[in-house]
């Protein structure tokens, strides 16, 4: 697998074993700034932390494979793509 301690793929390694990666990146972006509404994204797991949800592990395949989600980043774009609304209050 190629990549280094300063490349956009990052392969640690250690010295006794040179060709065994033991981490990578943990977060993968691609960015387009030309147009925003085409950047992309993946996380290593899920979003989230709750090993009960489907979402704690459902990007695992996409990160594994090299392949991306749409990254939304306009509020319209994150409205239309949101499926659950968290509403936190704080005690008064």
């Amino acid at each position: 697998m190629g990549g280094s301690l300063a490349t956009v793929n990052p392969q640690p390694y250690k010295l006794s074993d040179p060709w065994a990666g033991f981490h990578g990146a943990s977060l993968r972006y691609i960015i387009d700034f030309s147009n925003m509404k085409n950047s992309l994204r993946v996380i290593p797991a899920g979003i989230s932390g709750n090993f009960m949800s489907p979402h704690y592990d459902d990007q695992v395949d996409l990160w594994r494979h090299g392949k991306y989600r749409p990254f939304v980043l306009d509020r319209k774009s994150v409205e239309e793509d949101a499926r659950y609304t968290l509403i936190m209050f704080h005690k008064k």
